[in-house]
């Protein structure tokens, strides 16, 4: 996954003059606190992602989430209760909602189920550092500008190692969702191979991730799929974690072509759609959309890519506008999902369709049809079955005269 570079020093310094992070800062300390960035936006800072890809911004305080409301309340800012029984709290800028910061209070873990944990509240942050779940998640940024690292997150991001805080298995019975977690920062951040412990504390608890709810599970893997055949999905279907979420297990070999051909067009992340179509056997589809609770609309869209096209083939020929016509998406849906339709069906057989198809099919736009239902009636022919057969046989006909018959055209073949 490509993404902006920033100088790291200069990262940390926007980070700590975020004015909305200022003003938080500056009213937990008068509260008589301190609050610190952590998480994604040092971790990725220090990585030297640019800023217009940052996260959502995280912080943690000393303060207890009550008092802390309380005290930024007080000082103009819009706060609302997002997670509270776990310490966690949300500061909006008034000006903007959609600028915020999620504060939570340190905390340490006193008893977890593998979903959910019951809190107390500390002061300390080793401990709260020590409940994080991976190194490189676990880095604190002062209102100084100073990191404080008590994991060696620094050390293991620099080298590209993604590791669990202290034992695996420990951090993986906390949450099972930090399995899929786990892939999906080695595929952002690793430059080495996961070791032995992880992967086997990883194929031990993978079943686990049936008490995990389908939307968050989708939600990881909406973040992981698009990457391709990364270095993270790679580990997911060795482990086989893959075949936890679908019987048969993802097609590690269809999705390797599917990943060459983003490469080939420059398209840094795939459409998720096509990443589920071409991962997953179209017969375990429905399986699986039932069991993350995909929305709809994404539904539609996979089910419409994992359908087989009549003539692949087609679409690489003289004639491939004639087969893109029967290929092509329903009314209302993205025209684009056809190229990814083609580019499935062929990854599947072990074929990479080629730049200049892909573009073609990419930028088409389907020609509409010049006659109507209303036409039809207009000129005599009763509604009914008959009237839709009609309609069907002059648009077969328009299709093979290359889309040339005019409306004018079509309405004499009806005599």
């Amino acid at each position: 996954m490509q993404h902006g570079h920033a100088d790291k020093k200069d990262a940390l310094h926007l980070i700590v003059n975020n004015p909305l992070g200022q003003h938080v800062l500056e009213v937990i300390k008068t509260a008589g606190g301190e609050a610190r960035f952590v998480g994604g936006i040092v971790r990725d800072a220090l990585a030297g992602i640019a800023p217009q890809d940052w996260p959502d911004i995280d912080m943690a305080m000393t303060l207890t989430p009550d008092v802390a409301m309380q005290a930024l309340k007080k000082n103009g800012l819009k706060v609302l209760p997002t997670g509270i029984d776990h310490g966690t709290i949300t500061v909006f800028d008034k000006k903007d909602h959609r600028q915020k910061i999620e504060l939570t209070t340190l905390r340490a873990d006193q008893d977890t189920d593998g979903r959910h944990a019951e809190v107390i509240f500390t002061e300390d942050w080793a401990g709260d550092a020590a409940r994080r779940d991976f190194t490189i998640n676990a880095i604190y940024l002062d209102a100084n500008g100073m990191i404080f690292d008590p994991c060696h997150g620094c050390d293991d991001l620099a080298h590209g190692i993604l590791r669990f805080i202290g034992n695996a298995e420990d951090r993986i019975e906390e949450d099972y969702l930090r399995i899929l977690r786990f892939f999906r920062f080695h595929a952002r951040f690793a430059k080495t191979e996961p070791d032995q412990e992880t992967m086997a504390a990883i194929a031990k608890f993978a079943p686990k991730l049936d008490q995990i709810s389908g939307e968050r599970q989708a939600m990881e893997l909406a973040r992981l799929l698009p990457m391709g055949l990364s270095s993270g999905l790679s580990a997911m279907i060795a482990t086989g974690v893959d075949r936890v979420l679908t019987p048969s297990g993802f097609n590690k070999d269809a999705m390797a072509v599917l990943s060459k051909l983003a490469q080939s067009v420059s398209i840094a992340m795939l459409p998720l759609a096509a990443c589920y179509a071409v991962l997953v056997d179209r017969d375990e589809l429905p399986f699986l959309l039932e069991r993350l609770r995909l929305s709809q609309k994404l539904q539609r869209q996979i089910t419409y890519m994992a359908e087989p096209i009549k003539d692949a083939a087609g679409l690489a020929s003289d004639a491939w506008q004639t087969h893109a016509w029967g290929a092509k998406p329903h009314d209302g849906a993205d025209r684009t999902d056809l190229v990814w339709r083609y580019a499935t069906a062929q990854a599947k057989v072990g074929q990479m369709i080629t730049h200049d198809h892909f573009y073609r099919l990419l930028e088409w736009q389907a020609p509409q049809l010049p006659i109507k239902g209303q036409d039809l009636l207009d000129h005599g022919v009763s509604q009914g079955p008959s009237l839709g057969a009609q309609l069907k046989t002059l648009e077969d006909a328009w299709v093979d005269s290359g889309f040339s018959l005019t409306r004018d055209d079509l309405l004499a073949r009806l005599g």
